[in-house]
């Protein structure tokens, strides 16, 4: 076409090619934005959100940062898409389950929609999720958008458990069943991949067969036995004490994840001086070693004491209650899994090996407990997982409920796991 022709081409022709132009380059900026969305979910999820530069996620995607920066300004406005992905995708599943006409139907159908997700996620027909136990490292403004999301998909969860044919449930009863589903749905994702892609519908069907039945072959085996006060070896209440700097390390990982929890953070949380931090610990490496020590220690020593019990009911049920109480109480919380996600490579292999060993312990009494009839009949390793993601999840229970006692928490959180979330409901 000649110069001439092109400047008397029908304004339609012009028209449509700039569309097409501008078609392409929108499709072009939006498979670039997927890749970085997926770049960014893959080192949220391994090396934590204040782990994660916007340069590391720039490099993964062979972008400069200023060109990344194109795309999302800032590291929290990538973090917030990232979340909102996740919430989004989780919102459709509950509104899939809400059609069902049963709680135990729509419990059913949550989980194994979000297991039949993550077999997507493995057979590559779906982008990976971020993990939403960094929701509280968000700063505003992006933090609101997202948390206000986030209390949406509660709600949603919320009334999964409800239906018009049944009483009317204790509102904080109801709050934290709704609490434990969502973080056992959610923590498939930790565990799950220790099974073939092909098998996650079943597993899905055994994780909802305990979620919905519980341990406990009938009501009546509540509550199960005590264990005896532990003598801990380490000190509580002193501000001077090593314990001290461990239980303000612990909660402040556990509310901010590993980079976020900066010295200033722990050093605040203790009423101290960044030096005066310094002069207890060499550096903050060092004191996660600790907490994350201290966490197994109290563990494994509960779990210990729990072999004690003559029936299996008793030795898992002594053992779970002790533990939802210690994180309710002063000398908790117990460091959550999830933190281990910032530590370097080696490190973080070492102390999931342990978390896994550790949940794996559980299935002794379960095993035991189906043995001597008082555990009906589970898959024993699901089992386990619930019981561990359980425990640890309990940390969060204020922040849903308010103020809580460990008595509390054991009935609202402990017992509807052992007898079926749906139990504690009637």
């Amino acid at each position: 076409m000649t110069g001439l022709e092109a400047s008397t081409a029908p304004p339609d022709d012009v028209a449509t090619r700039g569309a097409v132009r501008q078609t392409r380059t929108k499709r072009r900026s939006e498979a670039r934005r997927f890749e970085i969305l997926a770049a960014a979910v893959s080192l949220f999820n391994e090396k934590g959100l204040r782990g994660t530069m916007l340069s590391d996620v720039a490099q993964a995607v062979g972008l400069s940062t200023n060109s990344l920066c194109y795309y999302f300004r800032k590291k929290d406005d990538l973090a917030a898409a990232c979340f909102m992905d996740a919430i989004d995708i989780l919102r459709a599943i509950v509104a899939k389950a809400t059609l069902r006409p049963t709680p135990e139907l729509r419990v059913r159908e949550f989980a194994s929609g979000f297991a039949a997700r993550l077999a997507r996620e493995v057979n590559g027909g779906g982008g990976k999720l971020v993990g939403i136990y960094d929701l509280r490292a968000l700063v505003k403004p992006q933090s609101d958008v997202v948390f206000a999301a986030y209390n949406s998909l509660f709600r949603e969860v919320r009334a999964l458990l409800s239906a018009p044919d049944r009483p009317s449930p204790d509102r904080r009863q109801l709050n934290a069943s709704a609490h434990l589903l969502l973080s056992l749905v959610h923590s498939m994702r930790i565990w799950i991949g220790q099974y073939a892609a092909e098998d996650y519908e079943r597993v899905a069907d055994h994780f909802c067969d305990v979620m919905v039945a519980g341990f406990a072959p009938s009501p009546g085996a509540w509550p199960p036995a005590s264990l005896a006060p532990i003598a801990w070896p380490f000190e509580a209440d002193a501000p001077s004490a090593r314990d001290a700097f461990l239980r303000a390390a612990t909660l402040t990982i556990n509310e901010f994840g590993f980079s976020g929890a900066s010295v200033d953070k722990i050093s605040a949380r203790l009423q101290l001086t960044k030096g005066a931090f310094y002069h207890h610990n060499d550096n903050k490496e060092g004191l996660f070693s600790e907490c994350a020590a201290r966490t197994f220690a109290v563990i494994r020593e509960v779990q210990n004491e729990a072999q004690r019990q003559p029936t299996g009911w008793d030795e898992l049920g002594s053992a779970i209650t002790h533990l939802v109480r210690f994180q309710l109480s002063d000398r908790g919380p117990l460091l959550r899994a999830t933190a281990l996600s910032a530590l370097p490579a080696h490190e973080r292999a070492e102390m999931i090996d342990a978390t896994n060993k550790l949940s794996e312990r559980f299935v002794y009494p379960i095993v035991k407990g189906m043995a001597d009839g008082s555990i009906r009949p589970l898959h024993p390793l699901v089992g386990s997982h619930l019981v561990s993601a359980m425990i640890y999840a309990a940390t969060e229970l204020p922040l849903w409920l308010g103020e809580i006692s460990p008595d509390q928490a054991v009935d609202l959180y402990a017992k509807p796991l052992l007898l079926g979330v749906l139990a504690a409901q009637e």
